[in-house]
């Protein structure tokens, strides 16, 4: 809990979207152990759908749904691009840790989002294909990109 009340402003400021939450999906690739799953439902989501490849981390994640009875759908493995269209969402949150530098090979048009994004050419790509807007420098090199 900690790790949430640490970054509550940070992901207040950037990680939700521009319109209420209340009755929508959140597509969440590389959700880690659950934080940003809580996040989203504390902040009204209806339902997350959440991507992770970390045994360990879904592990959590199938822990935490059970105790405090979340709505989350749990994909196990490695993020697909695919998955950008087989799931229903109204918004997305990406954070793998450079793997988002395969959406400049998506063809269709991305949803509301929040994406880290690890390296500057990545970031201009995305700007330039997709229209987001960078919000924040996380750190050298690392950026948050909204639609």
């Amino acid at each position: 809990m900690m790790n949430l009340l640490e970054w509550s402003g940070v992901w207040r400021r950037y990680y939700l979207p521009p319109f209420p939450l209340e009755g929508k999906t959140v597509l969440d690739i590389g959700a880690g152990c659950g934080e940003t799953i809580y996040f989203y439902l504390l902040n009204g989501a209806k339902k997350v759908i959440a991507n992770e490849i970390d045994p360990e981390s879904v592990a959590f994640i199938e822990k935490n749904a059970l105790l405090n009875d979340w709505n989350v759908e749990i994909i196990n493995g490695a993020f697909d691009i695919a998955m950008l269209s087989t799931y229903s969402h109204d918004f997305m949150k990406m954070d793998i840790e450079g793997g988002e530098k395969c959406l400049v090979h998506f063809n269709g048009d991305l949803k509301p989002c929040v994406i880290e994004v690890h390296d500057d050419e990545t970031k201009e790509r995305l700007v330039s294909r997709f229209g987001l807007l960078p919000v924040a420098r996380v750190a050298e090199g690392v950026y948050l990109l909204k639609k």
